[in-house]
């Protein structure tokens, strides 16, 4: 049976949006299983969580299996928002993969938002392919985000945005994630005239200055919101101006910041989030 509730990210009462931690930031560690790390998210703060396709393998690892993670996200008190994992690449084999990885936990996880990463040319065939994988995701109760990203094929949110107007906002819709926005070519008058429609949801983690490593490189040496250089402040206003309430996932990616405790990452992650938020 699914006990996972069909996911709606419903708006806050406290001015601050609906909160949600991305995998990626959580340092992985074989002693801590899916339920501690659920049950520490929630005890941080954050309703929501991020999770890969690698968690039917963990959960395995552990004895449980997929059927087992609504309940598991419910008995802890969170329940999972997005999907990650879904990388879009010229070879249909690739993405086939992958989506057969993601599908699964899209099932017992219905209502939510499915991450797509765009590696490859921008045209015709390539959008069509796309909304093939729309319409499965749609089928099994998800929404597909489309993520800009800078040195991918959707760099900004003006291409993301003729993506997602393209396949239709039922099908796909913007994901904006802060740190790529800072270190891409879009601006902030692309941020205010991207309809509130088409906006999935928020990505939010702060930066520190470039050190000439590549941007891949660099993405991994990210900050607590509001400490690094990124105008966060004028972000959130941009957001609360067109009157966004929806989710915000957390995604600093630091393999310093990795180094914490587990449950003091996440409460300084939600404390950095909503310091900024207000």
């Amino acid at each position: 049976m699914n006990n996972q509730r069909n996911t709606r990210i419903e708006p806050s009462r406290s001015g601050v949006p609906p909160l949600c931690i991305s995998p990626g930031s959580i340092r992985a560690d074989e002693r801590r299983s899916v339920e501690d790390d659920a049950r520490a998210c929630a005890e941080a703060g954050f309703a929501f969580v991020s999770l890969r396709p690698t968690v039917t393998r963990v959960l395995s690892e552990e004895g449980r299996s997929l059927a087992d993670l609504p309940r598991l996200l419910a008995d802890a008190g969170v329940a999972c928002a997005e999907l990650t994992g879904l990388t879009f690449r010229r070879d249909p084999a690739v993405v086939a993969t992958a989506l057969e990885q993601v599908l699964p936990v899209l099932e017992v996880c219905p209502g939510a938002w499915v991450l797509v990463n765009y590696f490859t040319r921008l045209h015709d065939e390539s959008l069509a392919r796309l909304g093939l994988i729309a319409d499965q995701v749609e089928a099994r109760g998800g929404r597909m985000a489309i993520e800009f990203a800078p040195e991918s094929g959707v760099d900004s949110i003006g291409v993301a945005r003729q993506v997602a107007e393209h396949l239709g906002p039922h099908r796909c819709r913007v994901m904006v994630d802060t740190w790529h926005f800072s270190r891409g070519p879009s601006t902030f008058e692309d941020l205010e005239a991207l309809p509130r429609g088409l906006l999935a949801y928020v990505q939010i983690s702060d930066g520190l200055p470039a050190s000439g490593e590549d941007m891949l490189t660099e993405s991994m040496h990210r900050t607590w919101p509001g400490e690094g250089d990124i105008d966060l402040a004028c972000i959130v206003q941009t957001l609360k101006d067109k009157d966004y309430d929806g989710m915000v996932c957390v995604e600093v990616l630091s393999s310093e910041l990795q180094q914490l405790p587990v449950d003091e990452f996440l409460r300084l992650a939600y404390e950095s989030t909503v310091r900024i938020w207000q």
